[in-house]
């Protein structure tokens, strides 16, 4: 139940115009074998499936970045993931191409708070989830009038205020597009 109940409050704080029919969860009382090793959770693009060791609250948050960005990725390009930073040369709809465009430099102010203890953990797809998983913990919070202290760490990622509103600006934008295109 608390599973469920974890997946909508995230999916509500990320935007209602997100297309989430496709995506799938694997709940587990093990860890996760990802490509990366054991892990808390995995998201497989090929498969939309999200897998979660039971419980793994902000690991949800966590992987629904990466099915974001990997369905965003591919309803723009056709492919990958939107933080792949394809050439938006590609794109033909202006008010699309400038939604890319910022949403690239959002990516380029996440990066500058990167934990650069790994390669791994510097990639803009990578950095995007943690975001996105720290996001809808913020928005959880104030949606409960809970008091909430932004610019606080976050697997040695310092986000802030400022990226907090530019991602609700960037989500009411794609909300717009998707809804006149």
């Amino acid at each position: 139940e608390w599973d469920r109940h974890y997946i909508v409050s995230t999916m509500l704080a990320l935007d209602t115009h997100i297309d989430y029919k496709k995506l799938r969860f694997d709940f587990s009382e093990e860890a996760v074998r990802g490509m990366r090793g054991e892990a808390l959770g995995d998201y497989s693009s090929h498969e939309k499936l999200i897998r979660i060791k039971r419980n793994g609250q902000n690991t949800v948050a966590h992987e629904m970045g990466h099915y974001i960005d990997n369905i965003w990725g591919e309803e723009i390009f056709g492919y990958g993931h939107l933080t792949d930073r394809n050439s938006i040369n590609k794109i033909e709809d202006p008010e699309i191409k400038q939604w890319v465009n910022n949403f690239y430099s959002f990516i380029n102010k996440l990066e500058h708070n990167a934990d650069m203890r790994s390669d791994y953990t510097i990639t803009p797809t990578e950095v995007f989830a943690r975001f996105v998983a720290r996001f809808t913990e913020w928005t959880r919070n104030i949606g409960t009038g809970n008091r909430y202290q932004f610019e606080t760490k976050y697997y040695k990622v310092t986000f802030s205020t400022s990226h907090y509103v530019e991602f609700v600006k960037l989500l009411q934008e794609k909300a717009k597009l998707d809804t006149t295109k």
